[in-house]
């Protein structure tokens, strides 16, 4: 096929989870930075409760 096995796993988990835009990260990223959380705030409780 002329495709290492990378890429084609690579294509599968895209068409799988959809494509990734690296500058929705970046934005979400830069926002998340600079403090803008949009009101969620990091419990420890939460982060440590089994289901």
């Amino acid at each position: 096929m002329g495709t290492s096995v990378n890429q084609l796993i690579r294509d599968y988990l895209e068409q799988r989870c959809g494509k990734i835009d690296p500058a929705e990260y970046a934005g979400e990223f830069e926002r998340l930075s600079q403090g803008d959380s949009r009101g969620w705030k990091f419990n420890r409780e939460e982060l440590h409760e089994r289901p």
